[in-house]
């Protein structure tokens, strides 16, 4: 036997027989590096936090949107009427202007009328 094979029935000690992470999580004695892996409650975990007020914000970012909408919607429908109002009380005002003019009209040939007669 050379130095480079192994006797059968002894365990090599190459990459395919270490242990997992898994496996190496679970082994006694081990000590993992990096960051602590605690259980953290649902309301707790930092993630799901964020998604939480992600979700919450874009909730409140529609419901503003669509009160926008609302409210262009409603005004649209104020500009409307108030359109319908001024152009009635423009046609007022026109008939008015008529009506003022031809009074007018009338008291100026009664005042030429009495003029006439009383010379």
């Amino acid at each position: 036997m050379t130095n480079f094979e192994e006797p059968v029935g002894t365990v090599s000690t190459t990459s395919s027989s270490r242990c997992s992470s898994a496996d190496s999580s679970t082994a006694p004695g081990k000590i993992r590096r990096g960051r602590p892996q605690q259980e953290i409650a649902d309301g707790q975990d930092a993630h799901s936090q964020k998604k939480r007020h992600r979700r919450l914000y874009a909730r409140q970012y529609r419901a503003q949107m669509r009160q926008k909408v609302e409210n262009v919607k409603s005004l649209h429908d104020e500009k409307e009427q108030l359109e319908t109002e001024v152009k009635m009380l423009r046609q007022t005002v026109f008939a008015l202007q008529q009506e003022l003019a031809q009074k007018d009209l009338f008291l100026s040939f009664m005042h030429l009328n009495s003029q006439l007669n009383h010379s």
